[in-house]
């Protein structure tokens, strides 16, 4: 099995180089490149293809959320993972709106960093639990017919909502709830169908947003 591509993307030199060091010898992760910005990350992106970005906020020229939102709109299939000091809700919600497949703090130590990047590659989502339990401690206010919508919904569906949120694999998901990854799959593409969501950001939105996660 080839290796996970990851471009590194950070301002600061000992982060970069800290990650990279990190992984030099993974079984399963490849550092193919580093990026000193938001627009080298863009050059890089187009240069060497890789599978996962990770990526902090908080850089000169072009954060990482605009970046992100550049290298996704011409690599649908790039993934980004934000490694970041920045916990404000408002940055979070901001990834989420944006398509960002996971956020993690940079206290998180490197086997969370891995953690992360292995279950973004194999379809999941992943947001530091802190994070998490931050979005869940304050109220939404409700848009009106999402709330309508969760009603369509039936609660296997709801169970595997909050396990998609929860940052589960579709092969975790199947495992949990003794199905195959194609029934998950099947229940994935309704969901997703009844509650008008185009991709796993909106859905863990929500999640959130509607109470799901915290049923």
């Amino acid at each position: 099995m080839s290796k996970i591509r990851v471009l590194i993307v950070d301002d600061h030199a000992v982060m970069r180089e800290g990650l990279s060091a990190a992984f030099k010898n993974d079984e399963f992760i490849e550092v193919v490149g580093l990026a000193i910005d938001g627009e080298d990350a863009i050059a890089k992106s187009r240069e060497l293809e890789p599978d996962i970005i990770v990526m902090d906020i908080n850089m000169p020229n072009l954060n990482g959320i605009e970046a992100a939102q550049s290298i996704k709109k011409e690599h649908p299939y790039i993934k980004v993972l934000l490694l970041t000091m920045l916990d404000s809700r408002q940055f979070v919600l901001e990834a989420l709106s944006n398509n960002i497949d996971g956020y993690i703090l940079k206290m998180a130590d490197i086997d969370e960093v891995h953690k992360a990047i292995i279950s973004i590659h194999d379809g999941g989502f992943y947001f530091d639990k802190e994070i998490t339990e931050d979005l869940l401690s304050q109220p939404f206010n409700s848009e009106g017919d999402s709330f309508i919508q969760i009603e369509a919904l039936t609660d296997r569906e709801k169970e595997i909502i909050k396990f998609i949120a929860q940052g589960l694999t579709t092969a975790e998901i199947a495992e949990l709830i003794f199905v195959t990854s194609s029934t998950v799959n099947n229940h994935r593409r309704n969901i997703m169908r009844k509650i008008n969501c185009k991709n796993t950001a909106e859905l863990v939105t929500y999640a959130v947003k509607s109470g799901i996660y915290n049923l």
